[in-house]
């Protein structure tokens, strides 16, 4: 955990990448996760641990996990209790050469080469696109998933909504356009449950 205090005009992500890079930075043969606070990692594979889920990558280096996004599941007050473009896609080293199958989906295979983000990321050029976006063929929750409370309750949204974008200074955001009623029914997703017992 790292606190990080924006200064005017920075976005609090790329302080948090900036604050990362400064006081850890990457190591050769470690393993790194980006989380927000909404998010959490749930492991599929043998006994559920971050040990079990490097173990089943086998010889890859890296893994691509894709969210499951979770709502309010009806609940309307609070709830208790690696890159320059985004903390949330690893940067690939300079003289560092990644292959297709060296980085696996959430479905456990390698990443497609026919995806129109992965070409420029494993070459090191710039992508200018949404670079969260997983292809149907690199999909999946097989090995792992990242669970996302991304709209929690309607009394968390609003605190949401008020604080802001993670990726624009708050300078710039005189009107959040994004934490919308519609926004907040679009990402109430309650399909499936997520408890201790089903994991």
């Amino acid at each position: 955990f790292l606190r990080t205090t924006p200064a005017r005009g920075v976005a609090p992500q790329s302080a948090a990448v900036a604050t990362f890079d400064a006081e850890v930075g990457y190591r050769h043969g470690a393993w790194y996760l980006w989380l927000d606070a909404d998010e959490f990692l749930n492991v599929h594979v043998g006994d559920r641990t971050v040990q079990a889920l490097v173990s089943a990558l086998g010889g890859a280096e890296a893994m691509m996990l894709n969210w499951r996004l979770f709502g309010s599941g009806g609940n309307d007050s609070k709830f208790a209790g690696f890159a320059a473009n985004s903390a949330g896609l690893p940067r690939i080293a300079d003289g560092e050469t990644v292959d297709v199958s060296d980085c696996l989906g959430g479905n456990g295979k390698p990443l497609d080469s026919r995806n129109p983000r992965t070409a420029p990321w494993l070459t090191k050029q710039p992508y200018t696109g949404r670079t969260n976006l997983a292809s149907r063929h690199e999909f999946g929750w097989n090995l792992a998933q990242i669970n996302h409370y991304i709209v929690r309750t309607e009394d968390y949204f609003v605190l949401k909504t008020l604080r802001g974008r993670g990726y624009m200074p708050r300078q710039k955001v005189k009107t959040n356009n994004r934490h919308t009623p519609e926004f907040f029914a679009h990402n109430d997703r309650n399909e499936v449950e997520e408890s201790e017992r089903e994991r």
